[in-house]
């Protein structure tokens, strides 16, 4: 137990239960899981020239363990596994997704010459997706200071509230909110304090199909992935590595997910 190596520093022959022998690995692949979700679905047939599906889930997963031979999964008091019972990395509290297709209703009406040669055919798909960030982990990784990550990486005191996605610029979570435990203690921040930037993307197609003889058909298209250019971010900085602090960019945004990405492109069926 962390408390037992205050004061040995390195040498930590004085405190194992096997003097003589370094690091003795129990690795147990069991895990505790409960989900609890509504899941909603509709679909639209080809009324009014739309086809669409439209799904939400509202759910919840709680797990001791979300993934096999995950460091962040290691328990920090393997006597007490129990503690690490929380919502699971996989957990999305809201999940909203919908494909759709829709015939333009431009050019319809004309029966023939260049309203319906210029305005028919044009169809608009796509794929959107809405959903919450998952839950975050915060872990001390500074296992040089203070015995901070034996027998595994402990978890900082947790003194305020994150406010998790209201800060502002590149900061996602107030690093304040967490201080570093004292040497020999577990820290008291909870397994998931606090959400992971969500997902919001549009990915939308624009394509026109013109007749040619012999069943030939040409197809102008143009994919738009991420079609509205929403800033999305990713992957935010939760290992706490300083040594009085948790450092300085703890708490920042690292990645985003791809910007706007447009593609044109014909194809042709014969």
């Amino acid at each position: 137990q962390p408390a037992e190596l205050v004061g040995h520093g390195p040498v930590l022959n004085t405190v194992r239960p096997f003097p003589g022998y370094g690091t003795i690995v129990l690795r147990e692949t069991t895990a505790k899981s409960r989900y609890n979700g509504m899941l909603v679905s509709l679909r639209h047939g080809s009324g009014h020239g739309l086809w669409a599906t439209v799904n939400y889930t509202f759910s919840l997963n709680k797990a001791d363990a979300t993934y096999d031979n995950s460091i962040l999964d290691d328990p920090q008091n393997q006597l007490e596994p129990s503690a690490e019972f929380g919502a699971a990395r996989t957990d999305r509290t809201h999940i909203f997704n919908a494909s759709y297709v829709y015939q333009l209703p431009l050019g319809r009406s004309a029966s023939g010459g260049w309203r319906n040669a210029l305005l028919g055919g044009w169809q608009l798909s796509g794929i959107t997706r809405i959903e919450s960030g998952p839950a975050a982990r915060v872990r001390v990784t500074n296992c040089s200071y203070g015995n901070r990550c034996f027998p595994g990486a402990l978890r900082p005191n947790q003194v305020a509230d994150p406010a998790a996605g209201d800060q502002e610029g590149l900061l996602w979570f107030d690093p304040a909110a967490f201080t570093l435990s004292a040497a020999g203690e577990y820290g008291t921040a909870p397994v998931s304090p606090f959400r992971l930037p969500g997902r919001h993307q549009w990915d939308i197609a624009i394509s026109r199909v013109v007749g040619l003889p012999g069943n030939k058909r040409l197809q102008f298209r143009a994919d738009l992935i991420n079609a509205f250019n929403h800033t999305q971010f990713l992957d935010v900085n939760t290992s706490c590595g300083g040594t009085t602090t948790c450092g300085s960019s703890f708490g920042e945004v690292t990645s985003t997910r791809p910007a706007r990405e447009i593609q044109l492109g014909v194809r042709f069926d014969w």
